[in-house]
């Protein structure tokens, strides 16, 4: 055996580990950081990344339909998302092992700057993270970093270059025992990406949620229209046959859509085109305008949104354009009603104009993130932590009930009966509650622990008070935006604190693949809040109405609220929505140790 030679000499030591021809440093593979051009944006391979991964020996999880410990199977790779991405991933080679990546995004102020001065954003990817250890951030990496203010265009090109790339089949070294290792084929598969609302639209190039026809993520749909939301809510038959149980689905007989998308219509816009496909024009699309009574036709109907349909849209747009069968405002008029960003159809618009002059221009090239393999518009989700606790249960409290208590001239007396109960909960200093007696502060955290202890909040007081309390931003009652208050009574006050507790408990207390008996339970309920919400808010809609003119309902206006229908088919297609939360080391806690390096924020 040959005698261990030991370092004596800083020089030595320093060329075994840092700059000798076979250092350590230089063997072991190490991501690179690369500077993306004058975005201000840093970024880290995801190929490099899961090179780093295996040499470290770390655990990396196939994404396959197997028990699990106990007999449990996986929960991804059982998933029906799952299995079709290991299926894809077959097609492509029968060798290759399929990999999950989740991707989450977001924003973040530094430790010692508020109010969004030198915030910075982020892109984490969570590849292959074993369910056993699913929440500690173990195989959840930084991709990117950068100013707010910066062009994220460029990073999200390269992620989704790289994911097109690594989707593929590719080799990398997988250490085994000791010294020993073998070449293995990975396959890398986006299972969803976690993004909150104005994320999730950047990423896609849709428009935001306050946009004309992006009421709900993924339709399209002029929901401010009257003929839209009239329709949309479930009408007093349907909601009580489903509060008795009874028939859950859509009665023939009634007009409503019960919350139904694809039963909802609306009027074309202005400049909506009047000429499409047919002999003479075989590049313009398929006519979706519809008649109402007889009427001319100048109704389509809402559009389920896909990566595909968008790329025909703008393939057609173009086309349409550049031969002149549309005008230029036609094709935006065209492209709005499939939610697109304004930013996107004054890009693919104005080359369409400019290549009727001039012929060698072509078409804007598809954003990258359309054409990640097996991935479409589902498969970005709008996670529990915004649409439900920071969203939702913000909006219940403080928009809602703050403001019918406002009207009620009993916010002050609810304020006191109040504190003490979450002044007793917030000093137990439970891990899983994080409650506070000052509604002003809340973030996230403390409106999931608002959540949880809502419903054993003490009963809205009755009879006459003193008039409210207005001089801090801290109390209970936020100051109040709207001119119009909800006068709705004391049950509908209680339907809408009951039906959100029933509904976010079906949501967050499902805890592996669901079946179609539990989906239809978590549909019932989401549809029985939302109509909560419709009853307590249709006093205030029709106060306004006396003007002649139609208030958008809350649901509307707050479109966090009809994200809840998007629910079900998540949990059908990617099983369990808690998992996703991103309160873990896979997306927010991983913020906290960025900005121990953030003081001061980028600038």
């Amino acid at each position: 055996m040959l005698p261990l030679c030991v370092p004596e000499e800083p020089k030595v030591l320093w060329k075994l580990f840092i700059d000798g021809t076979k250092s350590i440093r230089d063997v072991l593979p190490r991501p690179t950081i690369q500077i993306l051009g004058t975005s201000g944006y840093v970024y880290v391979s995801i190929k490099e990344i899961v090179q780093y991964h295996l040499a470290n020996r770390k655990r990396l999880e196939a994404l396959v339909d197997l028990p699990y410990s106990a007999a449990v199977r996986t929960l991804h790779g059982s998933s029906p998302r799952g299995k079709k991405l290991a299926a894809s991933c077959s097609e492509d080679s029968k060798d290759a092992i399929p990999v999950e990546v989740v991707l989450w995004s977001d924003d973040f102020d530094p430790n010692n700057t508020p109010k969004n001065k030198g915030s910075a954003h982020c892109f984490f990817a969570s590849i292959g993270t074993p369910q056993d250890d699913y929440h500690s951030g173990c195989n959840t990496y930084l991709l990117s970093l950068g100013p707010s203010s910066g062009d994220e265009r460029t990073v999200k090109s390269k992620i989704a270059e790289e994911l097109i790339a690594l989707s593929h089949p590719t080799s990398f070294y997988w250490p085994v025992d000791g010294l020993k290792g073998k070449e293995v084929k990975i396959s890398l598969r986006l299972f969803c990406t976690l993004q909150d609302r104005p994320e999730r639209s950047s990423w896609v190039c849709f428009t935001y949620g306050n946009g004309r026809y992006g009421g709900r993520f993924g339709w399209a749909a002029d929901l401010s229209q009257a003929i839209a939301f009239k329709n949309l809510p479930s009408c007093a038959e349907c909601h009580n046959l489903r509060m008795t149980n009874g028939q859950q689905r859509r009665q023939p007989q009634c007009n409503c859509a019960d919350w139904n998308m694809m039963f909802i219509i609306f009027k074309i816009p202005k400049n909506y085109p009047s000429f499409f496909r047919s002999d003479e024009n075989p590049l313009a699309p398929a006519d979706e305008r519809q008649s109402i009574g007889g009427s001319k036709k100048e109704y389509i109907v809402s559009r389920r949104l896909t990566f595909s349909s968008l790329k025909r849209a703008c393939d057609s747009t173009f086309q349409c354009i550049r031969s002149k069968i549309w005008s230029k405002n036609n094709g935006a008029a065209y492209l709005e009603t499939f939610s697109l960003s304004p930013a996107y159809i004054k890009e693919v618009t104005e080359a369409a104009s400019e290549a009727i002059s001039n012929q060698t221009i072509e078409q804007p090239p598809i954003p990258l993130t359309w054409n990640i393999p097996s991935d479409d518009i589902g498969n970005h989700i709008d996670v529990p932590m915004h649409l439900c606790f920071l969203g939702i249960q913000k909006s219940v409290t403080r928009d809602l009930l703050a403001s019918w208590l406002k009207g009620k001239k009993k916010g002050t007396a609810f304020n006191t009966l109040s504190s003490p109960f979450l002044s007793r909960v917030a000093n137990l200093k439970l891990y899983w509650c994080h409650a506070e007696v000052s509604h002003g502060s809340f973030v996230s955290e403390n409106w999931l622990a608002y959540a949880r202890i809502s419903k054993r909040m003490p009963e809205y007081p009755s009879g006459s008070t003193s008039c409210i309390k207005k001089d801090s931003p801290r109390n209970l009652v936020a100051p109040i935006v709207e001119d119009l208050l909800s006068e709705a009574n004391l049950p509908q006050v209680k339907d809408v604190l009951i039906g959100w507790h029933a509904c976010i408990s079906r949501i967050m207390s499902i805890t592996e693949n669901p079946t179609d008996t539990v989906i239809d339970d978590l549909e019932r309920h989401v549809k029985i809040f939302l109509s909560c919400i419709q009853f307590f808010d249709a006093s205030r809609q029709q106060k306004s109405g006396e003007n002649g003119k139609d208030r958008i309902p809350k649901w509307r206006t707050t479109f966090n609220y009809l994200g809840l229908l998007n629910y079900p088919d998540l949990a059908r297609e990617h099983g369990p929505v808690r998992p996703l939360s991103e309160l873990d080391f896979k997306g927010e806690a991983s913020i906290q140790l960025l900005k121990k390096r953030f003081s001061s924020g980028t600038r």
